[in-house]
């Protein structure tokens, strides 16, 4: 199995238990009134790079595993998805 499969099927473990009730995140950024549903997140993440996949295991090993940092932690990801786009 290569790597990236490994830190995709971790990844996929990991959005199976957490988190346990999903989210909309509502935001604004340059003025622009945004908002992205926690699930909707996830599955960006897990159809990322391996490059983007490999950080994002990394991140989500290291981090407390709480209800609230895993919905900061995909809040920042939605941001950064807006800005990325």
């Amino acid at each position: 199995m290569s790597e990236e499969n490994n830190y995709l099927s971790s990844i996929v473990h990991f959005f199976s238990e957490f988190p346990e009730e999903p989210r909309v995140y509502s935001f604004f950024l340059d003025g622009v009134f945004h908002w992205m549903e926690s699930d909707y997140i996830i599955g960006e993440i897990l159809i990322s790079s391996e490059e983007d996949l490999k950080e994002v295991h990394q991140i989500l090993m290291s981090m407390t595993h709480t209800e609230e940092s895993i919905h900061r932690f995909l809040e920042l990801m939605a941001k950064a998805y807006v800005m990325a786009r």
